[in-house]
Formats: structure tokens, C-alpha cells, sequence
């Protein structure tokens, strides 16, 4: 694992995609995360478009790593969830046109399985997301595109088991750092535990808090040992993207730059 693994979301630059390619390019990732529902959609983006898109990303040096899809109800809502599926097939087809690798995803808290009573609201709840997910990695293995998962305060086991109990494609987890370093868990242990689960890994530096359940800090601000979870990742062999990220403070984009910077002086060149 090398700075070749880096890249960085391309919505936080606020530009025409051209241009948060250059931006992209210059801060030294070496791919990128594409917003499937913002930046990559609408009636300007035909089958020649993407290729343009590919190509002009091609003479930057730069990957179309991954596609990131923002959703604003959990996945075993009822309510509008039709139209919530329908945009996740799109971004899914999209994904494949454009040869991600992976589209992440947040389902919403994983609910449990009440096998004593499967009448229970969060028994059906998680019936709705075993049908869904059942669906859509059937979808995504189709195009070549592998569905990841953004916890949202799940331990590991819960994700390990969920994920596991889908057998129609690979369904894997967006690895967010900050998500386990908030609850008060150990990231390390967390990565050896879920290391084969894992098909994208997004860094972001958070602490405990028992107020407010645990807030995100700007990388090396937090509690998270970023040697070690550097060092756990190789262990365990993973291969796939490494994307830091900022989502709060008052500069997201300049604290995801300062992340990028460090994680280039922590890892060796490709």
C-alpha cells in the first residue's frame, strides 16, 4: 500500500469537473471520488460525455476510483424509498459506464433481527433492508461494480454479520475510521476484523464523546493512532482506496488537503 491508494472526493471543490480533476491532481491524489447524484448526472451527461470524462481523467494521471451516493432516508424507510432505489440503480448503471471500482453508500443504523418476535418494527425494518440489498448486489455484481456500505455507529459484528447474510453479489463496507474511533472502539482491532468485509477505506479522525456521542476533528486531532491503523491495513493486505476526508468545521476542504499531505508523508511512494 502506497500514495498510489490516495484520491479525494471531487465534491468538495465546489468546481466544474474539469476542474476539480486539475484540483484533484495538483493536491497529489491519484484518483477520485465521484457525487453520482450531483456531479455525474442529468441530461449533459450521455454515453459521450463520460468518455470525455475518462479520457481527460486518463491524460491527468488520475483514477475514477469510486462513486459516492448521498441519501436522505435510511434504506429501510418506507417512505419515498421507490425513489431512493431508483436513484441507486442509476448511480449503479453510471458506476459501471465509468469503471469504478466501488459506490458507497449509507443504509442508515443497521437494525437487528428480533428472531423471538419477526413482527417487531425492527425486525421488518431489517427484512426491507435484506430484500434491498439483496436486489441491488445482484444489480451492481451485473456492471462490475461492488455496493460498500458507510456504517453509521454499527459495531463490527453487526456489520460483519449483515453484510455476510447477502448472497446475491459482494455487498462490502466503506471502512470510515471516524465512525469506530467515535464510538470508543479500537480502529485497528476493528480493521482485523472486518478486513475481508472491506472495499474502500475513508479517513477521517474523531474522538469520543459522551455528550454528543463523538465528534470528528481534522486528521491528528483525534484519537485515532494512524500509525498503527496504517500499519493494520498492510497487514491485512488491503489493496483498494484510502480517501481522507473533512465533512464539518468551518473548512472541510482545506482540512481533507492538510489530511491528504499527511497521509503522503506517511506512506511511501508508488
Amino acid at each position: 500500500m502506497n500514495q498510489k491508494h490516495l484520491s479525494l472526493p471531487t465534491r468538495l471543490f465546489r468546481l466544474p469537473m474539469r476542474q476539480s480533476l486539475q484540483a484533484a491532481q495538483e493536491a497529489g491524489a491519484r484518483g477520485v471520488q465521484l457525487d453520482l447524484a450531483r456531479e455525474i448526472n442529468g441530461p449533459d451527461w450521455n454515453a459521450t460525455a463520460l468518455k470525455e470524462l475518462q479520457h481527460y481523467a486518463s491524460e491527468l494521471g488520475l483514477t475514477l476510483a469510486s462513486g459516492w451516493l448521498p441519501l436522505r432516508k435510511a434504506l429501510f424507510e418506507d417512505d419515498g424509498l421507490d425513489d431512493r432505489l431508483t436513484l441507486i440503480r442509476h448511480a449503479i448503471q453510471l458506476a459501471g459506464k465509468l469503471r469504478l471500482s466501488t459506490v458507497c453508500l449509507r443504509p442508515g443504523h443497521l437494525p437487528q433481527a428480533t428472531e423471538n418476535n419477526p413482527a417487531t418494527s425492527t425486525s421488518k425494518a431489517r427484512k426491507i433492508l435484506d430484500e434491498v440489498f439483496s436486489d441491488l448486489t445482484r444489480l451492481a455484481d451485473h456492471h462490475g461494480v461492488v455496493l460498500c456500505i458507510i456504517p453509521t455507529a454499527d459495531s463490527p459484528q453487526s456489520l460483519k454479520e449483515f453484510t455476510n447474510s447477502i448472497t446475491t453479489g459482494r455487498l462490502a463496507i466503506d471502512f470510515d475510521t471516524a465512525s469506530f474511533a467515535m464510538q470508543g472502539l479500537s480502529v485497528g482491532e476493528a480493521i482485523t476484523s472486518l478486513h475481508e468485509q472491506i472495499g474502500h477505506v475513508t479517513l477521517r479522525d474523531g474522538i469520543r464523546d459522551f455528550q454528543q456521542g463523538g465528534l470528528e476533528t481534522p486528521v491528528g486531532e483525534g484519537t485515532i493512532a494512524w500509525p498503527e491503523v496504517i500499519a493494520t491495513l498492510e497487514e491485512v493486505q488491503f489493496r483498494g482506496w484510502l480517501m481522507p476526508i473533512r465533512t464539518q468545521g468551518q473548512d472541510p476542504l482545506g482540512d481533507t488537503m492538510n489530511g491528504l499531505a499527511y497521509f503522503r508523508r506517511m506512506l511511501p511512494k508508488g
